[in-house]
């Protein structure tokens, strides 16, 4: 047989057919460029470089829920080599995003591998949990007030600074130094303890310069049940005339433990009591926890002293009324010797 050697030979790629992928795409920060910018070569149908300079290619989301992308879209290939290099990704954290890439002339268009994203910059502060609640007056509210921290895209942002502060009707926060976002993008206080006095409590969540901020949450604190030790129990008037027929209003004002007017009896009765004279019907009241019984005099002169109760528990304040001798009358005043007979 005969045999030899050829000159050398070069082979050439053949007609464009393809786009193929060959720096896939990373994702970044939501609304950020990628993390990695893909790269795209324009190949034949055996998978070998085409030199092409002319050629555009596309890129967009071909799956994906409420993506969008940012930056240059369309290049033309540089010796068939299509190089992005500022293509940004908002969307949704979690979400898997599929970027297609198409050319003109029309080549087999190459899909990625999924790309997803990292929460973006934070820009927005709302209420989470714990706004309009009511509590006892001095006492804490059960759901602790939280905010949430999200990115332009609605994401949750972590490691977000915010500060808690009580703005009105006295109380107390804790903490007050500023309480980081978790990975939900949640910050809350561990407490947030009403003050003493009943009504409008309002606390304030601060972090600068998000959207929404300050927030304001809002408590109403309420009287609790009433003590012994701060109810109070009052004449008027506190002398009348021993004559039978005066009178004075006996009033007692229900109070809780922070001294505020109450309506909470707690599941006992009040009962109202005088050591003279007598208590006239029953206890009425027109509301407030203000209750009223009128104490109608003897005929004799002396101190009644008035004792409120609940159930067999007496009140510590006490009210006291004095009757007095009235006005000398002519059937009734005197005229007496002694001795009789001088």
């Amino acid at each position: 047989p005969v045999t030899g050697t050829s000159n050398s030979f070069n082979v050439g790629a053949g007609a464009a057919t393809q786009l193929v992928i060959v720096t896939q795409p990373v994702g970044g920060a939501n609304g950020s460029a990628l993390s990695t910018q893909p790269v795209i070569e324009i190949r034949d149908a055996f998978g070998n470089l085409v030199t092409d300079n002319s050629t555009q290619v596309t890129v967009a989301i071909s799956s994906g829920a409420g993506g969008t992308l940012g930056g240059t879209q369309t290049l033309t290939a540089v010796n068939g080599v299509i190089t992005f290099s500022n293509l940004a990704l908002s969307g949704t954290v979690g979400e898997n995003y599929v970027l297609q890439f198409t050319s003109s002339p029309t080549l087999t268009p190459a899909n990625s591998n999924n790309v997803t994203i990292s929460s973006g910059t934070a820009t927005q502060i709302a209420i989470n949990a714990g706004n309009n609640q009511t509590a006892v007056a001095g006492t804490a509210v059960t759901t602790v007030p939280s905010v949430i921290v999200r990115d332009a895209n609605g994401n949750p942002v972590s490691g977000v600074e915010v500060t808690f502060a009580v703005a009105s009707g006295g109380g107390t926060v804790v903490p007050t130094t500023a309480v980081t976002t978790n990975a939900s993008g949640i910050a809350a206080v561990t407490s947030w303890t009403l003050g003493t006095i009943a009504g409008s409590n309002t606390l304030t969540a601060t972090s600068t310069s998000l959207t929404g901020s300050p927030l304001t949450f809002t408590a109403t604190g309420t009287a609790g049940v009433a003590t012994l030790a701060n109810t109070t129990v009052t004449a008027d008037p506190t002398s009348i005339t021993a004559n039978g027929t005066s009178t004075s209003t006996i009033s007692i004002q229900l109070k809780d433990a922070n001294g505020n007017n109450t309506t909470e009896l707690g599941g006992k009765t009040l009962t109202l009591a005088t050591s003279a004279g007598s208590l006239q019907g029953s206890l009425s009241t027109s509301g407030s926890g203000l209750y009223t019984q009128v104490l109608q005099s003897p005929t004799t002169v002396g101190t009644a002293t008035l004792t409120a109760k609940l159930d067999e528990d007496a009140v510590t304040n006490t009210a006291s009324v004095s009757f007095t001798a009235g006005v000398a009358t002519l059937a009734n005043t005197t005229v007496t010797a002694d001795p009789t007979s001088i």
